[in-house]
């Protein structure tokens, strides 16, 4: 799901984005080994990794949260069912859409991501799926428990969906036997993914616009001197 349906389009239809059509004072970046587009990669992947450890560690604490196990192995290796993998899950692929639309720059080098209508619509249509993925329930799914109340095996649900990607659906057994749902950790989870993409979208549109444009001005007042320097003869 993650290469076919999010990575590869995201990253072919990417490129389609036109170019401004009048130009400006400003050049693009020469080099990838830049300070700016340094900061930009590393800043980005910092705030993912930040957000994704918040949630890995924090659902420890979530009263639904069982420790993971593994149940029958398959022909791929060993199929291991955890709370961690399925908010991890949730996690990234808002932020592998999120990374795409911040890095896409519109002005003054390219014209707005909506005018590239392929890759304008393939994130639409990622982000409605996603969100589907994180509101959708796993009606029937529950555990099997044995020796000191820990999971053995699980039941699966009547949502198709869910299991293929197996999605743990918030629940767990009450005192009374039956099951109870914890379904506000949705909302959570997406509280997170609206913070993570402010914070983001903001990273780049804001910091690295504005140390972009101090390297830029430090660059070239270095190359003014530099061109000043050739330029005057010492007299003789």
């Amino acid at each position: 799901y993650i290469d076919l349906l999010a990575l590869i389009p995201l990253a072919i239809l990417q490129s389609r984005t036109g170019a401004y059509p009048t130009l400006n004072e400003k050049l693009p970046t020469a080099t990838l080994f830049y300070a700016p587009v340094l900061a930009s990669v590393i800043g980005s992947a910092m705030i993912q990794l930040g957000f994704q450890l918040v949630y890995f560690y924090t659902i420890k604490a979530q009263p639904f949260y069982v420790p993971k196990f593994e149940v029958a192995p398959t022909i791929a290796g060993s199929k291991i069912y955890s709370y961690e993998d399925t908010v991890l899950f949730l996690i990234s692929n808002f932020q592998y859409l999120t990374v795409a639309i911040a890095f896409s720059t519109a002005y003054p080098f390219r014209k707005p991501i909506y005018s590239n209508l392929p890759f304008f619509l393939s994130a639409c249509f990622l982000l409605l799926g996603d969100i589907a993925l994180v509101l959708m329930p796993n009606p029937g799914f529950s555990f099997t428990y044995g020796e000191n109340n820990m999971p053995v095996a699980i039941n699966l649900g009547r949502n198709p969906v869910a299991n293929f990607f197996f999605l743990y659906p918030f629940t767990n057994l009450a005192m009374n036997s039956m099951m109870q749902s914890f379904y506000y950790y949705r909302y959570i989870i997406l509280l997170g993914v609206i913070c993570n993409c402010i914070a983001t979208l903001g990273y780049e549109k804001y910091f690295i616009a504005w140390y972009t444009d101090r390297c830029d001005k430090k660059e070239k007042l270095k190359k003014d001197k530099e061109f000043e320097s050739r330029m005057v003869k010492p007299i003789a």
